[in-house]
């Protein structure tokens, strides 16, 4: 069964916009970015936003086999997506603040599979 994961990571103070600009980007970048996720071992990864008051925050959501084997392939990659990704992750993220959220429901239609954790 897979392993899901979300993180909430603040963004930096007037950061936004430039992570925001370099997502956006991905979209030109497709066979880099799925050949990133496979090298990884990640099966499906999403990147939300949310403002809190006059905070930014990233929410990372990602589905593995094994997440800590794709942290490790991910923190190792020389792909340079992964290279840059890394880079802006640096400039416009607060990781030391970073909070897992712990996921109480998930539902997998392709493995037809429900799990609780309750």
């Amino acid at each position: 069964m897979l392993q899901c994961q979300c993180l909430k990571i603040p963004v930096k103070p007037e950061k936004t916009e430039t992570l925001l600009a370099w997502i956006g980007n991905l979209k030109d970048r497709k066979d880099e970015v799925l050949e990133a996720l496979s090298s990884e071992g990640i099966n499906d990864e999403a990147v939300f936003v949310s403002q809190e008051g006059d905070r930014h925050f990233l929410y990372l959501y990602s589905r593995s086999e094994d997440l800590e084997a794709a942290a490790m392939a991910f923190q190792q990659s020389n792909l340079a997506v992964d290279v840059e990704f890394k880079s802006i992750l640096a400039e416009c993220l607060d990781f030391p603040s970073a909070l897992a959220l712990n996921p109480v429901f998930y539902a997998d239609g392709r493995e037809r599979s429900v799990v609780c954790h309750p």
